[in-house]
């Protein structure tokens, strides 16, 4: 008898587990894709608002290589590149006023994955700026950079498909941003600046031998100019070829010999055969 009471309280116990079940919890809403998208951008907003103070004081240039990057945000609240300051004033602990990016993307190129060019759909993509950042978090530039290194692999694909809905973003490297300076040498000389007194000598020495060159080039061409027009008259010909041009049938113009000029003068002869003295002429050229 005290067996068969046992066996029936076992048999209600179990009666009662089986017929009273507990009820199971009712699945929670999933939150809409634009809520998601609010809360992790007022999350990013909170971590990395507010005002860049003087204990700012690391410059840190940087860039970042991104892979399967695109422009286009299913966000309301934040652009792609707004999140990527943000984050990277996240990553360095700082604040978003303290991020410059006044050169946003220096080259965004899309590259064929394939032959088939329904398949281009990868972009390479540089982000530039310059953080300031907090020597607590990081003493210098290498430090930042190694810091921001080791982290934007991971909370920038993060940030980027929680706020903007982009996924699938890789981090293909975090560099230095080096950018080109000029450097102005003033050379200051024992006179008190300017140019020695030697140097303005040899400058003048030079620009006279430069002008007497020239002047000479000058002479000599104008010499040969001369000699080449200069008009020969009849005294730079020969004696025997003066008497000016020849005409056709004409006679040389020279003068005869017997057209000279002749004098006569009264000579006396001797006496002849006891003859007196008989004027002659003689004549002299």
């Amino acid at each position: 008898m005290r067996l068969s009471v046992i066996t029936f309280t076992l048999a209600f116990v179990a009666w009662v587990d089986g017929s009273s079940p507990s009820p199971s919890p009712s699945p929670s809403p999933s939150p809409s894709p634009s809520s998601s998208m609010e809360s992790a951008y007022t999350s990013l907003v909170a971590a990395t608002s507010g005002s860049c103070d003087d204990s700012y004081t690391v410059n840190v240039p940087f860039t970042l290589d991104l892979k399967d990057y695109s422009t286009t945000s299913d966000s309301e609240f934040n652009t792609c590149e707004d999140t990527l300051a943000m984050t990277v004033a996240e990553i360095l602990s700082s604040k978003t006023s303290c991020v410059n990016t006044a050169v946003r993307r220096l080259m965004v190129q899309p590259y064929f994955t394939g032959h088939d060019i329904r398949r281009l759909s990868t972009t390479w993509a540089t982000f530039t700026g310059s953080v300031l950042a907090s020597p607590d978090t990081c003493a210098d530039i290498d430090s930042c950079i190694s810091l921001l290194s080791a982290s934007a692999s991971s909370v920038v694909p993060t940030n980027l498909c929680s706020v903007n809905g982009l996924c699938g973003v890789t981090v293909a490297s975090v560099d230095e941003y080096s950018t080109t300076t000029t450097t102005t040498v003033t050379v200051t000389t024992e006179d008190g600046g300017g140019v020695p007194w030697w140097a303005w000598f040899f400058l003048l020495l030079m620009v006279c031998a430069c002008l007497m060159c020239c002047i000479m080039v000058v002479i000599s061409s104008t010499e040969r100019g001369s000699h080449r027009n200069y008009d020969y008259g009849p005294e730079d010909y020969p004696l025997m070829n003066r008497g000016g041009p020849m005409y056709p049938g004409a006679m040389p113009m020279t003068t005869p010999m017997n057209s000279l000029p002749v004098s006569t003068v009264p000579m006396g002869v001797g006496p002849m055969m006891g003859g007196g003295f008989s004027p002659t002429t003689a004549r002299m050229f």
